[in-house]
């Protein structure tokens, strides 16, 4: 496995609540980022979130990544299982199978990052397997 970590910054946040189950809200947003360091290049992130009342909140993401990581160019599509605690996300990683394309074809591999709230850049760290 080969480590990559990256900055990565959420451009925007564009949510929208889509449903409710009892107690529990649904929402759904998209939020283009960013990536500096051993990701170079930018991501379009689609994640539907779900809000229960006396409980923290979680959410699943599909993240579209599209430049360069540790210099092989391609695109590669993550994704994203988190939940919301003591005031940050925590979030692990994990590439989906078959989704790189380029030099990225074949990739693998999990990661994590806990984006705390109010911060716009955001550590991640990937182990990859090329």
């Amino acid at each position: 496995m080969t480590k990559a970590t990256a900055s990565m910054t959420i451009d925007s946040w564009n949510e929208e609540g889509f449903a409710a189950a009892g107690a529990i809200s649904l929402a759904q947003a998209d939020s283009p980022a960013s990536f500096t360091g051993d990701l170079q290049g930018s991501s379009t992130v689609r994640t539907l979130l779900a809000y229960p009342a006396s409980a923290a909140p979680s959410f699943v993401a599909l993240q579209a990544f599209e430049g360069t990581v540790l210099g092989k160019k391609g695109s590669v599509v993550l994704q994203q299982l988190g939940t919301f605690k003591d005031n940050a996300a925590h979030v692990q990683l994990s590439v989906v199978p078959g989704s790189g394309t380029g030099e990225l074809e074949g990739v693998s591999g999990t990661g994590s990052y806990v984006a705390p709230s109010g911060e716009p850049a955001i550590s991640v760290t990937l182990d990859l397997l090329f």
